[in-house]
């Protein structure tokens, strides 16, 4: 079962996260959900997460968060941390 959560900007009308976050909780507490995708925290394949940014965007320190709680991971991929320093433009806007 999945659910289309988006942003509360979205201009989504009779279908807006306002109308149906609470449909989305009840139907999960009624059938006791969780999430589950098989992925066991491998670390020896490659690399997808990334972090995008301007060419002129200086990252002075990233992480990859490998937290796992009793084995379970939130996600079927690890988190990425990034510190992101964007300079103002050169015209002062």
């Amino acid at each position: 079962m999945t659910f289309n959560i988006r942003f509360g900007t979205a201009s989504d009308g009779q279908n807006s996260w306002s109308n149906r976050n609470q449909f989305v909780l009840d139907v999960i507490r009624e059938h006791d959900m969780d999430t589950f995708n098989g992925w066991t925290g491998r670390t020896d394949g490659p690399k997808i997460d990334c972090v995008l940014a301007r060419p002129t965007a200086i990252i002075p320190d990233a992480e990859i968060i490998r937290t796992s709680r009793e084995d379970r991971y939130p996600s079927d991929h690890f988190s990425v941390w990034a510190s992101v320093h964007i300079p103002a433009p050169a015209d002062g806007r």
